[in-house]
Protein backbone atom coordinates (compact mmCIF):
# COMPACT_ATOMS: atom_id res chain seq x y z
CA UNK A 1 0.00 0.00 0.00
CA UNK A 2 1.20 3.50 -0.66
CA UNK A 3 -0.14 7.25 0.92
CA UNK A 4 0.33 10.38 0.55
CA UNK A 5 -0.30 13.68 1.84
CA UNK A 6 1.69 12.40 5.48
CA UNK A 7 -1.76 10.14 6.02
CA UNK A 8 -1.20 7.59 9.06
CA UNK A 9 -0.04 4.77 7.04
CA UNK A 10 -0.23 2.10 9.34
CA UNK A 11 -3.64 3.09 10.92
CA UNK A 12 -5.29 3.13 7.50
CA UNK A 13 -3.12 -0.09 6.49
CA UNK A 14 -4.77 -1.91 9.25
CA UNK A 15 -7.92 -0.75 8.53
CA UNK A 16 -8.09 -2.11 4.93
CA UNK A 17 -5.39 -4.78 4.65
CA UNK A 18 -8.39 -7.26 4.47
CA UNK A 19 -9.28 -5.99 0.92
CA UNK A 20 -5.71 -6.63 0.00
CA UNK A 21 -6.01 -10.33 1.94
CA UNK A 22 -9.18 -10.29 -0.69
CA UNK A 23 -8.01 -9.61 -3.99
CA UNK A 24 -8.88 -12.46 -5.82
CA UNK A 25 -12.13 -12.80 -4.66
CA UNK A 26 -12.87 -9.41 -4.99
CA UNK A 27 -11.27 -10.03 -8.58
CA UNK A 28 -13.49 -12.79 -9.00
CA UNK A 29 -16.97 -10.16 -8.31
CA UNK A 30 -16.29 -7.90 -11.37
CA UNK A 31 -19.40 -7.64 -12.90
CA UNK A 32 -19.55 -7.95 -16.81
CA UNK A 33 -19.40 -4.74 -19.16
CA UNK A 34 -21.62 -4.69 -21.41
CA UNK A 35 -21.40 -1.28 -23.09
CA UNK A 36 -24.62 -1.74 -25.36
CA UNK A 37 -26.66 -2.25 -21.87
CA UNK A 38 -24.94 1.09 -20.49
CA UNK A 39 -27.69 3.94 -19.96
CA UNK A 40 -27.32 5.75 -17.13
CA UNK A 41 -24.83 8.37 -16.91
CA UNK A 42 -23.55 9.93 -13.63
CA UNK A 43 -22.20 13.39 -13.18
CA UNK A 44 -18.81 14.59 -11.70
CA UNK A 45 -19.65 15.20 -8.11
CA UNK A 46 -22.86 13.57 -8.00
CA UNK A 47 -22.55 11.20 -4.87
CA UNK A 48 -20.69 13.81 -2.76
CA UNK A 49 -22.57 17.48 -3.47
CA UNK A 50 -23.12 18.91 -0.53
CA UNK A 51 -24.82 22.29 -2.42
CA UNK A 52 -27.20 19.67 -4.10
CA UNK A 53 -28.01 16.34 -2.01
CA UNK A 54 -31.04 15.82 -3.79
CA UNK A 55 -29.08 14.95 -7.11
CA UNK A 56 -27.33 11.97 -5.52
CA UNK A 57 -30.87 10.91 -3.89
CA UNK A 58 -31.90 11.04 -7.81
CA UNK A 59 -29.20 8.78 -8.81
CA UNK A 60 -29.64 6.50 -6.23
CA UNK A 61 -33.09 5.73 -6.99
CA UNK A 62 -32.30 4.94 -10.52
CA UNK A 63 -30.02 2.12 -8.92
CA UNK A 64 -32.61 -0.01 -7.23
CA UNK A 65 -32.56 -2.73 -9.10
CA UNK A 66 -29.27 -1.64 -11.53
CA UNK A 67 -26.99 -4.80 -12.92
CA UNK A 68 -25.13 -2.46 -15.37
CA UNK A 69 -22.80 -0.68 -15.38
CA UNK A 70 -23.00 2.93 -15.65
CA UNK A 71 -21.10 6.06 -17.45
CA UNK A 72 -18.52 8.20 -15.55
CA UNK A 73 -18.30 11.58 -15.55
CA UNK A 74 -15.71 11.38 -18.68
CA UNK A 75 -17.70 13.18 -21.50
CA UNK A 76 -15.07 10.90 -23.94
CA UNK A 77 -17.35 7.68 -22.53
CA UNK A 78 -14.16 5.74 -21.84
CA UNK A 79 -14.75 5.41 -18.19
CA UNK A 80 -17.64 3.28 -16.22
CA UNK A 81 -18.73 2.96 -12.42
CA UNK A 82 -20.50 0.26 -10.75
CA UNK A 83 -22.16 1.68 -7.45
CA UNK A 84 -21.64 -0.65 -4.38
CA UNK A 85 -22.22 1.66 -1.29
CA UNK A 86 -23.42 5.09 -0.38
CA UNK A 87 -22.85 6.05 2.74
CA UNK A 88 -22.46 2.50 4.52
CA UNK A 89 -25.81 1.49 2.21
CA UNK A 90 -25.51 -1.44 -0.29
CA UNK A 91 -27.33 0.14 -3.34
CA UNK A 92 -29.59 -1.67 -5.11
CA UNK A 93 -28.63 -5.67 -5.82
CA UNK A 94 -24.85 -4.87 -5.39
CA UNK A 95 -24.95 -7.45 -2.58
CA UNK A 96 -26.25 -10.11 -4.50
CA UNK A 97 -24.23 -9.63 -7.38
CA UNK A 98 -21.24 -8.89 -5.37
CA UNK A 99 -21.63 -10.46 -1.87
CA UNK A 100 -17.78 -11.02 -0.54
CA UNK A 101 -17.25 -7.51 -1.74
CA UNK A 102 -20.01 -6.08 -0.16
CA UNK A 103 -19.16 -8.13 3.10
CA UNK A 104 -16.08 -6.86 3.29
CA UNK A 105 -16.86 -3.28 2.90
CA UNK A 106 -19.37 -3.37 5.50
CA UNK A 107 -16.78 -4.86 7.61
CA UNK A 108 -14.36 -1.94 7.24
CA UNK A 109 -17.43 0.45 7.95
CA UNK A 110 -17.10 4.35 7.18
CA UNK A 111 -17.68 4.19 3.24
CA UNK A 112 -19.09 7.34 2.03
CA UNK A 113 -18.69 6.05 -1.56
CA UNK A 114 -17.65 2.89 -2.99
CA UNK A 115 -17.35 1.28 -6.34
CA UNK A 116 -15.48 -0.41 -9.19
CA UNK A 117 -14.23 1.92 -11.90
CA UNK A 118 -13.17 0.90 -15.19
CA UNK A 119 -11.26 2.66 -17.11
CA UNK A 120 -10.88 1.01 -21.48
CA UNK A 121 -7.56 0.55 -22.56
CA UNK A 122 -5.54 3.43 -24.07
CA UNK A 123 -7.83 5.62 -22.02
CA UNK A 124 -6.92 8.79 -20.16
CA UNK A 125 -8.56 11.29 -17.44
CA UNK A 126 -7.99 14.49 -17.62
CA UNK A 127 -6.66 16.16 -14.24
CA UNK A 128 -9.58 16.78 -11.74
CA UNK A 129 -10.08 17.27 -8.00
CA UNK A 130 -12.30 15.47 -6.25
CA UNK A 131 -14.45 16.15 -3.13
CA UNK A 132 -12.35 13.49 -0.80
CA UNK A 133 -9.60 14.64 1.17
CA UNK A 134 -9.10 16.51 4.59
CA UNK A 135 -11.38 19.32 3.80
CA UNK A 136 -14.19 16.53 3.70
CA UNK A 137 -13.37 14.70 6.68
CA UNK A 138 -12.11 11.55 4.20
CA UNK A 139 -9.76 10.35 2.02
CA UNK A 140 -9.97 8.67 -1.42
CA UNK A 141 -8.54 4.55 -1.81
CA UNK A 142 -7.80 2.99 -5.23
CA UNK A 143 -7.24 -1.04 -5.45
CA UNK A 144 -6.38 -2.01 -8.80
CA UNK A 145 -7.90 -4.85 -9.66
CA UNK A 146 -7.33 -5.92 -13.84
CA UNK A 147 -4.54 -3.45 -15.95
CA UNK A 148 -1.49 -3.17 -13.88
CA UNK A 149 -0.32 -1.41 -17.17
CA UNK A 150 -1.98 1.63 -15.98
CA UNK A 151 -0.94 4.46 -13.59
CA UNK A 152 -2.13 7.37 -10.98
CA UNK A 153 -0.35 11.06 -11.45
CA UNK A 154 -0.85 13.52 -8.39
CA UNK A 155 0.26 16.83 -7.89
CA UNK A 156 2.65 17.78 -5.60
CA UNK A 157 3.51 20.63 -3.71
CA UNK A 158 6.36 21.52 -6.59
CA UNK A 159 3.74 21.31 -8.94
CA UNK A 160 4.94 18.47 -11.05
CA UNK A 161 2.31 15.29 -11.15
CA UNK A 162 4.03 12.35 -9.46
CA UNK A 163 3.77 9.08 -11.00
CA UNK A 164 1.73 6.29 -8.57
CA UNK A 165 2.13 2.66 -11.24
CA UNK A 166 -0.74 0.68 -10.09
CA UNK A 167 -0.25 -2.92 -9.17
CA UNK A 168 -2.67 -5.27 -9.27
CA UNK A 169 -3.79 -5.88 -5.60
CA UNK A 170 -2.03 -2.90 -3.81
CA UNK A 171 -4.09 -0.33 -2.65
CA UNK A 172 -3.11 3.51 -2.47
CA UNK A 173 -4.45 6.33 -0.76
CA UNK A 174 -4.55 9.62 -1.44
CA UNK A 175 -6.21 13.34 -0.75
CA UNK A 176 -7.74 13.99 -4.30
CA UNK A 177 -8.70 17.52 -3.58
CA UNK A 178 -5.23 17.43 -5.12
CA UNK A 179 -5.35 17.51 -8.83
CA UNK A 180 -4.89 14.19 -10.17
CA UNK A 181 -5.59 12.11 -13.78
CA UNK A 182 -5.45 8.40 -14.25
CA UNK A 183 -4.48 6.35 -17.45
CA UNK A 184 -4.67 3.06 -19.05
CA UNK A 185 -2.08 2.01 -21.16
CA UNK A 186 -2.42 -1.26 -21.21
CA UNK A 187 -4.59 -3.63 -23.80
CA UNK A 188 -7.19 -5.09 -21.11
CA UNK A 189 -9.45 -3.04 -19.24
CA UNK A 190 -8.70 -1.27 -16.07
CA UNK A 191 -10.49 -1.95 -13.01
CA UNK A 192 -10.28 -0.61 -9.47
CA UNK A 193 -12.00 -0.76 -6.34
CA UNK A 194 -12.42 2.60 -4.90
CA UNK A 195 -13.60 4.04 -2.09
CA UNK A 196 -14.29 7.64 -0.23
CA UNK A 197 -14.00 6.78 3.88
CA UNK A 198 -14.51 8.84 6.18
CA UNK A 199 -11.44 10.13 8.61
Amino acid sequence: MELFENVDSRNYYNKFKLLEDSYEQILNEIPLLDINKVTICRKMNEWINKDNMEAGQILLSKLNNNKEWIFSWDVNNKMFNFPLIYNDIVIGIADILCPTTIHLLKKIGGIRIAGFSLLLPGASLNPHCDGTGPTYNSMALNMCLTGDKSSLYIRNKDNIYEKYIHTNGKLVIFNSEIEHYANNNGDINRVILYIDFSL
